[in-house]
């Protein structure tokens, strides 16, 4: 080795020598050379160094450590993550006894956000109202929603969605949460169909009775000359079972030639169809119990009629001047009441016929209702 290779080269305190220390002593050096304050290493120091240190980090019975992580027990940890009993950590997580992970995520996940969002459905909600009258058109209560003392944002906090909220019958609001809100609230509000109302429904017209019922009210067209009265009727998407004859429902419409009165039918009502001149036919329904007075007066062109085997009661005038009415066929045995000039003005030579175990009784009960000296009574 030249003179002085390391004189005055203060820096210098390591040499590593690939060589042993043997051979070392063999090179000729130059006693110039002062390398007495230098640290010697040689092959095999150096490889016991290499042997027993890792990059950073701390190892312990045959771990891995990476980037300041520690590892025990065959264990692998990068990323500053901790390994005990042959786990494997990453990313600052913590696994004990081979792969049991109690560290966090950094990235927090669906769930977690979804939980940190507050239930509506702890809320109070109000509609503006809770009932409405049924029209034909959608309702749409205001919803105010309260959580403790703050009023929430309708788009902002919650979505409002209607349902059945058109026909008659319940109807509901969902609130569906939405922002810093999750979860739902049901209300119902009721559409209610108002007593007295009128609707046309094809054409023909009804007057609600009840919250199942209504009356044949009319008819939409002046030029209609055929009415049949069904057993039902649907409005608003309820159907109503239609058990009368409004008063005055088919007053003096006088296109009208025939009418059929449906099944579920128990009363007509007063001067249903006085005036309709020229009527020709018409069929009553079975139910029926009651004709109200002056019910058929003035149907100048009525022939016969029968009254069905439940009716109790036929008011004053009910037939009066009906004068082409020759044929009465009366097939109750319960009828109770006859109004006065019932049967005024019927053709002169009508027949009413009647039941044979009735035929006393109602002789009495039809004498001097108005009817002339002609008409006769006589069994069926």
């Amino acid at each position: 080795m030249g003179e002085k290779a390391f004189t005055w080269d203060f820096f210098l305190t390591d040499i590593y020598y690939t060589g042993t220390e043997q051979q070392w002593y063999a090179i000729a050096i130059d006693e110039s050379n002062d390398y007495k304050s230098i640290t010697m290493h040689y092959e095999e120091s150096m490889v016991k160094e290499e042997d027993s240190t890792e990059d950073v980090g701390e190892t312990g019975n045959g771990g891995t450590a990476g980037n300041g992580g520690t590892a025990g027990n065959g264990g692998t940890a990068d990323n500053g993550g901790t390994a005990d009993n042959g786990g494997t950590a990453g990313n600052g997580g913590t696994t004990d006894n081979n792969g049991n992970a109690d560290g966090e995520s950094d990235t927090g996940s669906d769930a977690d956000k979804s939980d940190a969002k507050e239930s509506i459905e702890k809320a109070i909600v109000k509609l503006s109202k809770s009932s409405y009258t049924y029209n034909g058109k959608t309702k749409k209560p205001a919803v105010t929603v309260r959580i403790d003392e703050k009023t929430l944002v309708n788009g902002t906090d919650y979505k409002v969605t209607y349902a059945n909220n058109k026909n008659i019958g319940t109807a509901s609001v969902t609130i569906t949460g939405c922002g810093d809100y999750k979860g739902t609230i049901k209300k119902n509000f009721e559409i209610k169909v108002e007593k007295g109302t009128i609707f046309t429904v094809g054409s023909y017209k009804y007057k609600v009775t009840s919250s199942s019922t209504v009356a044949f009210a009319g008819i939409k067209s002046t030029k209609t000359t055929k009415v049949k009265i069904a057993k039902t009727v649907k409005i608003g998407g309820k159907t109503f079972e239609v058990t009368s004859i409004a008063g005055k429902a088919l007053y003096r419409k006088t296109k009208v030639t025939s009418v059929t009165i449906g099944a579920n039918v128990k009363a007509i009502g007063t001067s249903a169809f006085e005036g309709c001149t020229k009527l020709t036919s018409v069929t009553i329904g079975s139910a029926v119990t009651s004709i109200d007075k002056n019910a058929f007066s003035g149907c100048k062109k009525l022939t016969k009629i029968t009254i069905p085997s439940k009716v109790t009661t036929i008011g004053a005038e009910a037939f009066k001047n009906c004068s082409s009415l020759e044929t009465i066929t009366i097939k109750s045995t319960k009828l109770k009441t006859v109004g006065k000039n019932a049967l005024k003005g019927i053709k002169s030579t009508a027949k009413i016929k009647v039941p044979s175990k009735k035929l006393a009784d109602y002789k009495k009960l039809l004498k001097s209702k108005g009817q002339g000296k002609k008409v006769t009574i006589k069994k069926a």
